[in-house]
């Protein structure tokens, strides 16, 4: 008797329970319209929103704003660091001008210095920048780096001797000045 009601166990759990669950396998969830032109009103049914999530909006919408306010303080500080990259750079022209013409102890050497320095950097990005547009204008066959390095080469030489070309016109206007206004200085 045992042994039955053993095996009638072991057929219920093995062959019924399974039938129970695939008869109970997930229904659709979401309420049908039913389009019905008898009646005005059917309170069962409900719109579909197509999937719209508030959560998902306002999740959205945090995120972006999150990248922008990074954005924002990323391009702050690149500014600030260019900033302080650029007031270390010129105190440093500045500078080494003022030691020039304290260790010459020439006004004139140390204006000079500072008008070579000033010619050569920005020969220097000029003549990069210029060799660059050229060569992409009129498709030289130079790789980048090499537009870019003759261009600053170039352009330091250049610099350099403009430099000196303004320092000598200023030193002319000077003398000028002085025999015309008859100064003393």
């Amino acid at each position: 008797m045992m042994k039955a009601v053993l095996l009638l166990l072991l057929c219920i759990f093995f062959f019924v329970f399974p039938v129970a669950n695939i008869l109970n396998a997930q229904t659709d969830s979401v309420n049908k319209i039913q389009v019905d032109t008898t009646t005005v009103v059917n309170a069962n049914a409900t719109a579909p929103d197509d999937e719209f999530n508030l959560f998902l909006l306002t999740f959205g919408i945090a995120f972006i704003c999150a990248i922008i306010i990074a954005s924002c303080i990323g391009a702050l500080a690149a500014i600030i660091i260019i900033g302080f990259l650029f007031a270390m750079i010129s105190a440093g022209i500045i500078s080494t001008s003022f030691i020039v013409g304290f260790y010459k102890r020439s006004l004139a050497a140390g204006f000079k210095t500072l008008l070579l320095i000033l010619g050569m950097i920005t020969g220097i990005f000029l003549g990069a920048g210029g060799l660059w547009i050229i060569a992409h204008s009129f498709k030289f066959d130079l790789s980048l780096s090499n537009a870019l390095w003759i261009g600053a080469a170039g352009g330091c030489v250049g610099g350099f001797l403009m430099g000196l070309v303004i320092f000598k016109v200023v030193q002319l206007l000077i003398a000028y000045l002085k025999s015309k206004f008859k100064l003393s200085v």
